[in-house]
């Protein structure tokens, strides 16, 4: 099951407005199969708008709420790779055939990899950790970090499963 924000009916019945509009895709492991890819809006207004949200209330008690959010960090994470000169397509998700799922791989050279969970969640929950921590056997020395990126204000700045609020994100 994919994680976009809208099903493609929604999204034909818009598709002259997302024509005109930058989006964002990131692919996962088999990069040919388009159910594979996860599509993010650049704007997280338009998206709360087209989903009906318009007060905070209705944010925070809404079923994608957590969507949105994995959509504005996202977004985030381009713009401080962008801001510093470097390529947005070295961001990728990983997804496996039991739905296993990373929200950001970050490819670094030569062939590194920094994994991302993004949570909505304000309360630390030590079950973020399980994903990332399935993927440290599938590419051992390869993965130098995973973190946790969430909306509480615990935090634990390391390389092997840090903690951090959303609005603290830098690399």
């Amino acid at each position: 099951m994919s994680k976009t924000l809208i099903n493609r009916t929604l999204a034909s019945s818009f598709s002259n407005v997302f024509s005109v509009l930058p989006i964002i895709t990131l692919t996962g492991p088999r990069q040919a199969a388009d159910e594979d890819a996860k599509t993010y809006f650049y704007d997280t207004g338009l998206a709360a708008f087209l989903l009906g949200i318009s007060t905070e209330q209705q944010m925070d008690v809404h079923p994608l709420r957590g969507a949105l959010f994995e959509n504005m960090v996202i977004n985030d994470m381009m713009k401080l790779d962008l801001n510093r000169g470097n390529n947005m397509q070295q961001l990728f998700f990983y997804r496996d055939k039991s739905q296993r799922e990373v929200d950001v791989l970050r490819i670094l050279p030569p062939n590194f990899v920094e994994a991302y969970e993004i949570k909505s969640a304000q309360t630390w929950n030590a079950d973020f950790f399980a994903n990332l921590n399935y993927l440290r056997p599938l590419l051992k020395e390869r993965l130098l970090k995973t973190t946790v990126i969430y909306d509480g204000t615990q935090e634990s700045h390391q390389t092997d499963n840090g903690i951090i609020n959303f609005r603290h994100l830098q690399w």
